[in-house]
């Protein structure tokens, strides 16, 4: 199955939760993460370029710069970042992810979990 570079980066973030366990669940989350992350890395690179490119200086409470970027949804430049960003979030993997039976997550993961992580499960 194909998935585009913006679906990996919301599955990546789905499998992070899973990533302290030390079940087989665990196992294939470890693995999953870095088959995404080896497909996404160019994609991920470019996406950190333009948020330093459009966005601006996040500040704490007292108003100094935490080190971190933003592009802000209402800023002017929101619309530059998605028109530059848009081709490379929509090229598309064929990854071979590792697969567990659904019976492992009886019992482990809730429905909701599941939902999220469902791509690492097979019958």
């Amino acid at each position: 199955m194909k998935y585009t570079n913006a679906q990996l980066e919301g599955m990546a973030e789905a499998i992070v939760p899973h990533l302290k366990r030390t079940d087989i669940i665990g196992y294939a989350a470890a693995r999953n993460y870095r088959i995404i992350s080896d497909l996404t890395r160019e994609f991920e690179e470019r996406k950190e370029e333009l948020i330093r490119k459009y966005g601006t200086p996040d500040t704490d409470d007292d108003g100094g710069e935490t080190g971190s970027v933003t592009v802000r949804r209402d800023s002017p430049e929101f619309g530059e970042f998605l028109d530059e960003i848009a081709d490379w979030a929509d090229a598309e993997h064929e990854p071979s992810f590792y697969k567990v039976k659904f019976d492992e997550a009886i019992g482990k993961l809730s429905g909701e979990e599941l939902l999220a992580i469902d791509f690492m499960f097979e019958e």
